[in-house]
């Protein structure tokens, strides 16, 4: 679009176009269409992908929140000893006791 050249110039001299009055101004209304007409596209997967990220977010809540109705609860297992750790550090730490 920002050249001052013609690419492929005597090429096209050469079929002597009579609707192409000037080369280089048809090169960059063609150059401006090909960016433009490349965004819609990366507009759509853009858009598609949101929407599957929204729809995604509540089935996995849901998926999430009903694994403790089934009995598996290793991940709040595994959690609350963490706390439990970092609490027992926090602890021993105000009362001056290093590890």
């Amino acid at each position: 679009m920002s050249s001052v050249t013609v690419i492929g110039g005597a090429f096209y001299r050469s079929l002597a176009l009579p609707f192409v009055s000037d080369l280089l101004a048809d090169q960059r209304v063609g150059g401006a269409m090909a960016w433009a007409l490349g965004e819609i596209p990366m507009v759509i997967v853009l858009v598609v992908l949101l929407v599957q990220w929204a729809r995604s977010d509540p089935r996995e809540t849901r998926r999430f929140d009903h694994r403790p109705e089934a009995g598996d609860d290793s991940e709040l297992v595994t959690y609350n000893a963490l706390l439990a750790r970092s609490g027992g550090h926090r602890a021993a730490r105000d009362k001056g006791v290093s590890y």
